[in-house]
């Protein structure tokens, strides 16, 4: 029996490695520099202790498709931050105007609120709207507060966060003079191919809403292109069509290493603290709706979490299917968790030093 056992391990195995190599062409001439236009916009993730009033960096928030994005943009809310956002309500503003601007909407009491700036870094449309207005230059937002605080003097904007899916296609909107600061939040790619299915089959209200989806049974969706095939690779190495390289797994691990500041959905009352100290907001004072609203965001009642989902067996065949269409993902995965550790000492050791 265990020897019948072994064998059968031995099977999976060789078919998944077989499957690995066949699927992920081994060419080391694939991969673009990461000191090549766009990427090397972005600031090096260990240029550390942040200062974003003298570097006039922007953050950038990489809203990964379920793994907390939206909990997250409601905790920059929370946290009184400015973010982008698409907006289409022309009583307040709308992502279609002539200018940039930073709009009030109520949220919680008056005193806490929540300030965007009209602008869809969701879209290729509202990317290229972001780059011909200036979102990067200083000045070219209307009503952006800009004598918050002083550096040698001079008047500093107030900090924005700049939210998009879109990675690749967003860093275009920087300059070398505002550069991106990246973080993201990281879940396993397994769960989060299921947490779509499951949400995608009730989230009429969603704009990418797709009806054919909602009728499929799992497996049928596991086998379709509808399921995702390494997106968090993909995107981060601008290849969504076509087989990817382990040059390009590589060279993913390496924008992860070297310009990425790493959260995990895991963990999100440990992201908001990382996030707070990793851009110096964990200075600023949060009073008692702020807490109350961090302490929802973060764990209590987190955005679009779905209830009403069946449970999927680790192992079984829907979840296997997943599995050989997300190899690079989950390798990427398990190097995110590494990075999460060393980065943390490199935070929170800095911290207590100070």
């Amino acid at each position: 029996m265990l020897v019948f056992a072994g064998l059968a391990l031995c099977v999976i195995f060789i078919f998944q490695t077989h499957h690995l190599v066949n699927s992920i062409q081994d060419d080391e001439n694939d991969s673009d520099s990461i000191e090549t236009y766009p990427y090397n916009l972005l600031r090096n993730v260990y240029d550390y202790p942040v200062n974003l009033d003298r570097d006039k960096d922007i953050p950038l928030f990489w809203h990964v498709h379920k793994s907390g994005g939206s909990s997250m943009k409601h905790i920059f809310t929370c946290l009184k931050k400015i973010q982008t956002r698409r907006m289409n309500d022309p009583n307040i503003c709308t992502d279609q105007e002539a200018m940039l601007k930073v709009c009030h909407l109520s949220f919680g009491t008056k005193d806490l609120g929540s300030r965007v700036i009209n602008v869809d870094m969701s879209s290729i449309d509202g990317i290229q709207r972001a780059m011909e207005l200036g979102l990067a230059t200083e000045g070219r937002i209307n009503n952006l507060p800009n004598c918050t605080s002083y550096s040698e003097g001079s008047c500093v904007e107030e900090t924005f966060i700049v939210d998009t899916s879109r990675v690749f296609d967003a860093l275009k909107v920087f300059t070398n003079s505002r550069r991106p600061r990246l973080f993201m939040i990281f879940r396993h790619p397994i769960e989060r191919a299921l947490s779509k299915y499951f949400y995608i089959k009730v989230a009429t209200w969603e704009r990418n809403y797709k009806p054919q989806v909602a009728n499929m049974s799992l497996i049928e969706y596991a086998n379709s292109n509808y399921c995702y095939n390494n997106w968090v690779t993909r995107r981060l190495v601008n290849k969504m069509e076509g087989s990817l390289t382990l040059a390009d797994l590589e060279f993913a691990k390496k924008i992860l290493r070297d310009k990425t500041l790493i959260l995990l959905l895991e963990d999100m009352q440990g992201a908001v603290e990382r996030l707070r100290y990793f851009f110096g907001w964990n200075t600023e004072p949060l009073d008692d709706e702020q807490q109350y609203c961090l302490k929802q965001f973060s764990y209590e009642d987190p955005i679009n979490v779905n209830t009403k989902k069946d449970h999927v067996e680790v192992g079984g065949e829907e979840w296997e299917v997943i599995k050989l269409k997300n190899l690079m993902d989950l390798a990427l995965m398990d190097y995110a968790k590494e990075l999460y550790e060393i980065q943390g000492k490199m935070i929170f050791d800095h911290a207590f030093i100070e």
